[in-house]
């Protein structure tokens, strides 16, 4: 559905990374760069893989009523990404809000995080930031039918829907605009204060000429564990190169061995999760088998889109690097973590 180009302004060892599509240098700093996502016909599942740039890590000071604060570092008013890097809500990712020093979480992250716990806050991405203010990655349109859309997960199953309007007889009314659901009418948003969360993956219709976006930022280092909170759930793949469906899901230097806490194994395909990875105007299908009697059998499957029957799959061999968004189709608890690994050399750079 699109190929990926990743190419690193400041990174160490990330030639390797890279696998020698790109070129680095090395740098006492975390890795930056820029990604470029083909948007063909019609619809694009892409995540965010290059990030805001880190305003503060820092130890938690205090984390109470709705909000924490910080040890060490501030961070001006406004909304921001917040990362959890250690404790019990390690990889947790959430929007929070700045004003004075305290920073707004939803009240679920504070049922886990604790003092000293560390937490990593980044600028946000934006509609705008993404896409351009005047929305020059997307094809404009004066009216909503002629627009590439933007669909943005809302954690409900459904998606909040955007587009960038050329506005009438020279630019009137030109802008970002949100659609009502209710009605289906287009109203005036700025897009400069729509966040877009890293973990969420987007689906872009395009509706003109097939299209690219560029995206840069840093990259990061760390697991994720982003929420399934409906049986659909679209999700970025978080890191840009080198990623593969064993460094995402499977046990720590055991290839092949799902890791506790990713996603719900059963023995028949009926019962599993399952990922959906992008594959032209296609998917291809995976999911864990918790195998027969004592095991037997267990292992990653990937599903025959002929027959819809399920053959052995090798994790290690299922790149994620041109696929920066999928679907994951939870079919056990809701909401529950799914934890995305991090490729292991990640750690290196």
């Amino acid at each position: 559905m699109k190929n990926t180009t990743l190419k690193a302004a400041a990174a160490f060892g990330l030639g390797a990374l890279l696998m020698g599509s790109a070129a680095a240098q090395e740098s006492v700093s975390k890795p930056v760069g820029y990604e470029t996502l083909e948007i063909n016909q019609q619809f694009n599942y892409v995540g965010l893989r290059l990030l805001g740039a880190p305003l503060a890590t820092s130890t938690v000071a205090t984390a109470e009523n709705g909000a924490i604060t910080l040890a060490s570092g501030e961070v001006a008013d406004g909304s921001v990404i917040v990362e959890v890097v250690d404790g019990d809500a390690a990889g947790a990712v959430v929007v929070g809000t700045v004003a004075g020093g305290a920073i707004s979480v939803p009240a679920e992250l504070l049922d886990n995080l604790e003092v000293e716990n560390t937490v990593t806050v980044r600028a946000p991405q934006t509609l705008a930031s993404v896409f351009g203010a005047d929305g020059a990655s997307l094809t404009g349109s004066a009216g909503q039918g002629g627009a590439d859309l933007v669909l943005v997960p809302d954690g409900s199953g459904a998606f909040d829907t955007y587009w960038y309007s050329s506005g009438g007889f020279g630019g009137v009314g030109a802008g970002w605009k949100q659609v009502d659901p209710a009605n289906g009418e287009s109203n005036d948003v700025d897009g400069a204060t729509v966040t877009l969360v890293y973990t969420d993956g987007l689906i872009i219709q395009n509706r003109g000429a097939d299209n690219s976006i560029v995206v840069s930022g840093s990259v990061k280092t760390t697991g994720t564990t982003p929420a399934l909170t409906t049986q659909f759930n679209y999700l970025s793949t978080i890191y840009p190169a080198g990623a593969t469906l064993s460094s995402a899901f499977d046990e720590a230097g055991n290839p092949g061995v799902l890791r506790a806490g990713t996603l719900t194994a059963s023995a028949g395909q009926g019962g599993a999760d399952l990922v959906f990875i992008p594959s032209g105007a296609d998917f291809d299908i995976y999911w864990y088998s918790s195998g027969g009697f004592g095991g037997a059998g267990a292992g990653w499957k990937v599903v025959d889109a002929a027959t819809g029957n399920s053959n052995d799959a090798v994790s290690t061999e299922v790149s994620l690097d041109s696929a920066s968004g999928i679907v994951i189709q939870n079919r056990g608890d809701l909401p529950q973590g799914v934890s995305i690994g991090a490729p292991a050399f990640y750690a290196d750079l």
